[in-house]
């Protein structure tokens, strides 16, 4: 028949499983709060580029329609000078 051990070694077992436990779990915890980190810098950063791509593209629907304008006068001006 097997012995079992005096309680106050089983309370030390116990405590360092907790204690072993415990510090897995902290281990855990940074290594989310690393990712969560990163992740947070990651969005941002794509946040940050489609802001500059939001106002890329109308600094070039501005351009565009200047373009246009202009083409619109040349046409203008050089079909009146053709029909004279």
């Amino acid at each position: 028949m097997r012995r079992q051990p005096p309680p106050d070694v089983i309370a030390t077992v116990e405590a360092a499983v907790e204690a072993v436990e415990l510090a897995q779990l902290r281990e855990r915890v940074a290594g989310l709060e690393r990712l969560t980190e990163e992740l947070q810098t990651e969005r941002d950063a794509w946040r940050d580029q489609a802001q500059r791509d939001g106002e890329a593209a109308r600094e070039l629907r501005v351009l565009l329609r200047n373009e246009q304008m202009r083409a619109l006068q040349w046409l203008r001006a050089t079909g009146s000078r053709a029909r004279r």
